[in-house]
């Protein structure tokens, strides 16, 4: 037993629990082999219905379980280890990842704002539509996203997007 405590104790480490269903999280949470403290912010936010505010700032996950499948609210996952965020994974509010390790934003549809200001990002998709506002303070791209719509402003401050002009950011 003492071997799977360990086991569950190195989960910032990797994404070994991305196997485990919701259920057997659950269980092991109650068994208090998984003492996760953000592992078990997750399950409960899914257990509650995954409705409201997710805020997983300064956690210590790479990545989030397979099992979170939607967060109906915004998502927080500023000054984060977080390197992904699974593209099945719906999100129904704002995106904040500020000084996160966020290396990769593959979905093209943002329902609020998307703050990833001095995050790991360095590339966002081609015709990402953004229905708030996109912050990118800092980020360097490898290279600028085509269409990239915005509907309520911008803040790019030291990122390489400044020398795009209103009507490049701006439909």
């Amino acid at each position: 037993m003492n071997n799977y405590i360990l086991k569950y104790n190195q989960i910032n480490e990797s994404n070994e629990f991305d196997n485990l269903s919701f259920e057997e999280t659950g269980r092991l949470i109650e068994l208090g082999i998984i003492d996760h403290p953000d592992l078990i912010k997750i399950y409960d936010y899914v257990k509650n219905g995954s409705i409201g505010t997710l805020n997983l700032a300064y956690s210590r996950l790479k990545y989030l379980p397979n099992w979170l499948t939607k967060v109906d609210g915004i998502l927080f996952i500023n000054n984060s280890n977080i390197e992904d965020i699974p593209e099945s994974l719906i999100i129904k509010g704002s995106i904040y990842a500020r000084y996160s390790k966020l290396k990769e934003f593959r979905r093209t549809v943002v329902y609020g704002h998307l703050d990833i200001d001095y995050s790991q990002i360095t590339k966002l998709p081609d015709n990402l539509r953004v229905d708030g506002y996109l912050s990118v303070e800092g980020v360097q791209f490898e290279e600028i996203p085509k269409n990239l719509e915005i509907s309520r402003g911008f803040h790019i401050d030291g990122s390489n997007l400044e020398q795009l002009s209103d009507e490049e950011l701006r439909k």
